[in-house]
């Protein structure tokens, strides 16, 4: 074993950690920016070090291997804390890179935070390419821990002492329906009650419950939801052809649908919370140059964006 020691560089192991975090040797190779054969050539090498097949073929890409999954997160660690020592005391240069940013924002940060962290990113002249990922706050914790995903942006009740939290703002929960509703500017309780509402549940994980959904049925209130969907694109359109229906969604998103679709803003007449949103990252991540470049980017951009109040 002390032999086989010698052979094995770090090289190997970035390698290595490239093939547990992407199961493909293309996609790999993609990532480290070397050739197919390079990548195929330091996994037979790594097959004889370890004395291990490491990965075998799978329906989608590559498993690996029971001992393969038990070197998985020393592998991780080991080229984590080599990225920090190489880069300590310096600042990620936007401009000089091309890696890939990791966020998940959910479907409706897609919708309302996506687009200017885009143009923000291409207006710093970087080549940042950004992966846009789809999973709930609690399949968010793993990834985050992983290095698989930078930062998420969202609510994470409850979290653990190792996921780091930095407030941006609060969101307003208003009423949406189509232009030709019957209530026109303000809606009791009642009205409200009495409703047919489109739902929006995570397709992300079943137990993930809309935010309205838990603060209702905590009061012993259940609303009439005609219609529950995962998918947020379509609540403007199905409210537009259904002037029976409403929705209740933070007032960033009602007025990104009020350009897609002739619906109206209703003012609720009872308490809806406002949305606490703040961005999470892992601990172990929190001085790596690049994740910090990014923290600092979304908290430029949208910190401190004010609630809006009242709209007659």
């Amino acid at each position: 074993m002390k032999e086989r020691l010698r052979e094995l560089d770090l090289n190997l192991l970035v390698i290595l950690d490239a093939l547990f975090r992407c199961a493909n040797v293309s996609r790999a190779a993609e990532e480290l920016q070397m050739s197919q054969s390079a990548v195929s050539h330091a996994l037979k090498r790594l097959r004889v070090l370890f004395d291990d097949e490491l990965f075998i073929r799978a329906r989608e890409g590559m498993a690996p291997t029971p001992k393969a999954s038990q070197l998985s997160g020393y592998v991780a660690e080991i080229v984590r804390l080599a990225r920090l020592t190489m880069l300590s005391g310096q600042t990620f240069d936007p401009a000089a890179s091309d890696r890939t940013l990791s966020v998940a924002l959910g479907d409706a940060g897609d919708m309302v935070m996506l687009p200017d962290l885009a143009r923000h990113i291409r207006d710093a002249g970087s080549h940042l390419r950004i992966s846009s990922i789809s999973c709930s706050a609690e399949e968010a914790v793993p990834l985050l821990a992983s290095g698989k995903l930078d930062v998420y942006v969202g609510n994470m009740q409850g979290s653990t002492s190792d996921i780091l939290c930095q407030r941006l703002y609060e969101d307003r929960l208003v009423i949406i329906a189509s232009s030709k509703h019957r209530v026109r500017k303000r809606m009791n309780f009642e009205q409200y009650q009495q409703s047919e509402h489109i739902a929006v549940q995570m397709r992300t994980k079943p137990s993930a419950r809309n935010v309205v959904t838990n603060l209702f049925e905590g009061q012993g209130v259940i609303r009439k939801a005609t219609i529950e969907t995962p998918h947020l694109a379509s609540v403007p359109l199905v409210l537009e052809r259904n002037d029976h229906l409403i929705s209740t969604v933070p007032i960033s998103l009602a007025e990104y649908f009020q350009k897609t679709a002739k619906l109206k803003i209703i003012e609720p007449d009872f308490y809806l919370p406002n949305i606490e949103i703040s961005q999470y990252w892992h601990r172990r991540y929190n001085n790596d140059s690049f994740v910090t470049w990014a923290r600092h980017a979304i908290r430029d951009l949208f910190q401190n964006r004010p609630v809006k109040f009242g709209l007659g």
